[in-house]
């Protein structure tokens, strides 16, 4: 299990490389990466795991879920 998604958006999260807010530029960028390659950066007290959705997401949908994302409080 990972962290959840609710409230996500605005929030900071502990990587093992560092910390990162979760919004603006930086923000979508992590997002993007976390669906796409979810092992790069894991936020600290979780295992890796989640699939990768590379290829099967186009932009659109991608753009969609982090657009979900951001609603969820």
């Amino acid at each position: 299990t990972g962290p959840s998604w609710k409230g996500l958006w605005g929030k900071t999260e502990t990587l093992a490389s560092g910390s990162i807010k979760i919004e603006g530029e930086k923000g979508l960028q992590y997002l993007r990466e976390s669906i796409l390659e979810p092992n790069k950066e894991i936020v600290s007290g979780f295992a890796g795991g989640m699939p990768s959705f590379q290829g099967q997401l186009n932009d659109q949908q991608l753009d969609a879920v982090i657009e979900y994302i951001k609603t969820l409080k």
